[in-house]
């Protein structure tokens, strides 16, 4: 059975406006095994949906990825079973040094979220000191993220790759 601390939730989606449905995503392949995201998204189809989070944990997923759905075991109704498009966003998953003072993390974290409103990039925050960013992959809003995110000295890790192989 799964417990709801094992379950990352998303307050406000990006595109919240958009949602209309929830989906979980298994973390298992994010190194997470047992835990899982609960992704906002709007339907499309009878089992296909438009993710309207930006994944903090998941890989492989981002801001506006078509996916299908189906029911799986342990309960959940909708779980994500396979990307049929990527929207071509790379997702930026930030997280501050657990060693530095809240007061600190609050500084930085407001700093970095106006780059990213100067850019205007969607972004979701899961709690202080973590957050994800959307980029459109290979932009120059994706290169100046990259830029910005080498400058902050408290972070303890941060993700540039693409959120999907290609």
């Amino acid at each position: 059975m799964v417990s709801i601390d094992d379950i990352c939730g998303h307050a406000e989606a990006a595109w919240k406006h958009e949602a209309n449905s929830l989906l979980m995503c298994d973390l298992s392949n994010s190194g997470m095994p047992g835990r899982w995201e609960q992704l906002w998204a709007r339907r499309t189809g009878v089992n296909e949906f438009v993710i309207c989070s930006i994944p903090f944990f998941a890989y492989g997923l981002a801001l506006g990825d078509r996916v299908t759905a189906a029911s799986a075991p342990g309960g959940f109704y909708r779980v994500i079973d396979s990307v049929v498009e990527h929207a071509k966003n790379a997702v930026l998953q930030i997280a501050f040094r657990r060693d530095a003072e809240q007061w600190e993390v609050q500084e930085w974290q407001d700093e970095l979220i106006e780059h990213v409103k100067r850019l205007k990039l969607p972004y979701e925050i899961h709690v202080l000191g973590y957050l994800a960013i959307s980029c459109p992959e290979a932009s120059a809003e994706y290169e100046e993220m990259q830029k910005v995110l080498h400058a902050f000295t408290l972070l303890e890790w941060s993700t540039f790759e693409l959120a999907a192989p290609r």
